[in-house]
């Protein structure tokens, strides 16, 4: 902010030939000049606090562009994750499946072989008994 000029000693002087003594003359310029100081001060604060608060306003925006970018990230994770869960899922069904059938597979084997073996032993003591 710029300040203008204020030529002290002319102001003196008019303040003279309008009758005013030169020390209350003197005075009156002097209470101008703080007057003035003051005004002038309290402009430059208001302008430095003007540019922090725009700073601010611009810390503010980018951070929460920032927030924004890391909820995008945040929800393309949970998407991310919520499909792995899924893909989990449906491996795990196929698995159960596979164990049930597996057990089932096992278990006709297992009577196949016990009936085989029976047979076996029928046939066996059928030889040896000759009847």
């Amino acid at each position: 902010m710029s300040q203008a000029s204020f030529d002290t000693l002319a102001a003196i002087r008019k303040l003279e030939k309008a009758g005013c003594p030169a020390r209350q003359a003197e005075a009156m310029v002097s209470m101008v000049m703080q007057a003035t100081g003051v005004t002038v001060q309290m402009a430059k604060d208001l302008e430095h606090t003007k540019l922090q608060v725009d700073a601010t306003k611009n810390a503010l925006a980018a951070l929460r562009a920032e927030m924004q970018a890391g909820f995008a990230s945040l929800d393309a994770r949970f998407a991310s994750l919520g499909a792995r869960q899924e893909q989990v899922e449906r491996t795990m069904v196929t698995k159960g499946e596979l164990y049930r059938a597996l057990w089932i597979q096992g278990g006709v084997l297992a009577t196949l072989i016990l009936t085989l073996a029976a047979a076996m032993l029928g046939f066996a003591l059928y030889l040896l008994t000759g009847s």
